[in-house]
């Protein structure tokens, strides 16, 4: 039987015996499908990616628990997608932003009433910020409009202080390139 021709389910066989070929197959195969699953569950791209990326690195290591008496090659990896999109949701504390964070009003000038800075520039980062992943949203929101430091983001968005400076970089230059188009 060719690489093309091979069904989820003889992939999974010839994964149990560590056949990377298969494996790759499998991915080409399922992939689209197992994102969409943990889309449903986690709406935003790139941590449903890495969510994709576990699921396959747990396939990898459980193929040779796959019984086709029980269930189709494609719900047995949705189950093991499902779960892992359920168990990073779990491991993640959703952070709530302040209601106030994104719609907040320029301050007045107490003499003439009018607003202080520029207006059209307090709008555009308001457009901008709800336009970054919420990931990037929450740490630079947290980090530069309520003081947070890397330490304390690590601690209540539950992962390595790393990643959080990853994650406000990247932020910072979405908000970059978005104000200056």
């Amino acid at each position: 039987m060719s690489e093309s021709t091979l069904t989820p389910e003889a992939c999974l066989k010839r994964i149990a015996q560590q056949d990377r070929a298969a494996f790759e197959t499998l991915y080409n195969l399922i992939s689209s499908k197992l994102l969409g699953v943990v889309l449903r569950i986690i709406p935003q791209r790139s941590l449903a990616e890495d969510v994709l990326h576990d699921t396959f690195l747990k396939i990898w290591r459980a193929a040779h628990q796959f019984d086709p008496g029980r269930a189709s090659a494609m719900s047995w990896a949705a189950t093991i997608a499902r779960n892992a999109a359920i168990d990073h949701k779990r491991r993640r504390k959703e952070v709530d932003l302040p209601d106030d964070v994104l719609n907040f009003q320029m301050e007045k000038d107490a003499h003439s009433n009018q607003p202080r800075g520029d207006e059209a520039t307090s709008l555009t980062l308001q457009h901008c910020l709800k336009e970054l992943e919420e990931t990037q949203r929450q740490c630079v929101v947290l980090a530069y409009c309520q003081g947070l430091s890397r330490e304390e983001l690590s601690e209540q968005l539950d992962a390595p202080v790393n990643t959080v400076k990853t994650w406000i970089r990247r932020g910072l230059l979405s908000l970059r390139e978005c104000i200056s188009q």
